[in-house]
């Protein structure tokens, strides 16, 4: 039964979830996209209307750093994905926009938003 719940909550929260509003511009690009911020303000309310929560947390493993993103459900049951960083900068301000980046793709590879 637990199953079928999470099965139907997550169902109803595709149907209801919008892609988020590309806010910012790539300045190399020029390109548009989605700011996490965007990503935060759009998902995170329709994941609470149907009974999940996010959570998301930095770690290593035999591979390399990576930020897990996990959508879980009152159930008790995860949806989870791992985004592994690459660092542009060998410091905190490239660590750090490594991190934003895989916790914007996190989200919306779990969301199934592109």
């Amino acid at each position: 039964m637990e199953n079928k719940n999470l099965f139907d909550d997550f169902k109803k929260f595709q149907e209801k979830v919008d892609p988020p509003s590309k806010d910012q511009t790539n300045p190399h690009y020029r390109n548009a996209y989605a700011s996490f911020e965007s990503c935060l303000n759009t998902i995170k309310p329709a994941l609470h209307q149907h009974n999940f929560i996010l959570v998301q947390s930095n770690n290593r493993d035999e591979l390399g750093d990576y930020t897990q993103t996990k959508f879980v459900h009152e159930s008790g049951h995860e949806l989870t994905t791992k985004v592994y960083l690459v660092l542009d900068k060998n410091n905190m301000q490239g660590v750090c926009s490594a991190i934003t980046y895989a916790k914007r793709y996190g989200i919306l590879t779990l969301a199934g938003i592109e």
